[in-house]
């Protein structure tokens, strides 16, 4: 499964050293945009930098720019999708927007939040079950995770 993160969770489970978590969890890939590494996590989360960094470059995590976005010829359909969305949620939070956006524009199937606020994307999409994206909280993960595991030991 395939997802985009938003930048409070990012923050939340490399402070804890879970990130493995994510990377066990997402094995077709993880997608960051880079507006929320660039100023999100340089704003919040500067203390995590280096190891999101050596994820980055390690190919754990995959950084989409505004350029390589026109490398794929999507940049188009990523900018209308995140109008959309602030249209639809607000520009207040724009991680989840950007998070969101480029979950639809690279299809991929999983938003990773931590915002589940009434009217945000996590409810939203929880709502619509034709959306093409599910959305999962860090919770989520850690109860799937133990879920999955044999008989809940891992």
């Amino acid at each position: 499964m395939k997802a985009s993160l938003d930048t409070n969770v990012i923050i939340h489970l490399y402070r804890a050293n879970q990130e493995n978590l994510l990377h066990n969890f997402f094995t077709d890939g993880i997608l960051i945009y880079e507006q929320i590494r660039n100023i999100e996590l340089r704003n919040h989360g500067q203390d995590i930098l280096d190891r999101l960094d050596q994820d980055i470059l390690g190919g754990k995590i995959q950084l989409y720019t505004d350029k390589r976005l026109r490398e794929l010829n999507v940049f188009r359909i990523f900018c209308e999708n995140v109008k959309e969305n602030k249209n639809l949620y607000g520009s207040g939070d724009l991680g989840e927007i950007y998070a969101i956006s480029l979950a639809q524009t690279l299809g991929a199937y999983s938003l990773v939040t931590d915002d589940i606020k009434q009217g945000g994307p996590y409810m939203s999409l929880l709502q619509f079950i034709d959306n093409d994206i599910m959305p999962f909280t860090f919770v989520d993960i850690i109860l799937l995770k133990y879920l999955s595991s044999e008989g809940g030991n891992s």
